[in-house]
């Protein structure tokens, strides 16, 4: 399934590069829409493929669905520093203009490539039924860090009277993170590596086992 969420991210860059080419699209508020759309249609596409066989976890739909999202930051990242083109061209300008401050675009480089990985190795643990908790705190507080600093930033900074509908997005990748770290909390944590849980457990058999004899010599 992972394979499946790694190549189908990338169909993003269609959906840029269409929205690059036609002007009608570029407008602030058809952003939003389309943004909005995109969105939807990316978890109906996972809702769909899965109906016959279930995720058992609920945060996969929400890693898959960050999964594309990365590929835009990816994108982003890599157009403003002047690596790629004709993809992102009318989001600088009428989406998400301070997404080209030094900050933004570490931002969308860590997402876009650390971020990424994350949600393809849990997607595998959740297909192959293994925990992740460890790892999806580690993303949580991640993505939390990285969207409460540049959220407040955009606000209290000198881009806070250019924010374009657009900015609201951003709200969603604060928000899931925080559920998904609450729901993770609830969870028991991930059993420790199976040598090492055999090594403890050998240890205290072998420790009751001394001290019982002990307790024999002594009575």
């Amino acid at each position: 399934m992972e394979t499946l969420v790694f190549l189908f991210s990338f169909s993003a860059l269609g959906i840029l590069y269409t929205m690059n080419s036609i002007h009608e699209m570029q407008e602030p508020y058809v952003i939003l829409e389309i943004g909005v759309a995109v969105l939807v249609v990316v978890f109906l596409f996972y809702f769909l493929i899965t109906r016959g066989n279930p995720p058992k976890d609920i945060l996969f739909f929400v890693f898959a669905e960050f999964s594309f999202t990365c590929v835009i930051d990816l994108v982003s990242a890599l157009e403003y520093d002047g690596i790629i083109s004709g993809f992102m061209e009318f989001y600088q300008k009428t989406g998400e203009p301070y997404l080209g401050t030094s900050y933004a675009i570490m931002m969308c480089y860590w997402d876009g490539i650390a971020h990424f990985a994350m949600y393809l190795m849990m997607i595998s643990r959740i297909t192959d039924r293994k925990a992740f908790r460890t790892m999806g705190l580690f993303w949580a507080g991640s993505l939390c860090a990285n969207m409460s600093v540049f959220i407040t930033g955009i606000v209290a900074g000198k881009y806070g009277s250019e924010v374009q509908p657009a900015f609201w997005l951003n709200f969603l990748f604060l928000l899931m993170p925080v559920l998904g770290g609450v729901l993770l909390f609830t969870r028991p944590k991930d059993r420790p590596l199976i040598g090492g849980y055999n090594v403890s457990k050998t240890y205290k058999k072998l420790l009751l086992g001394v001290n019982n004899r002990a307790l024999t010599c002594l009575f």
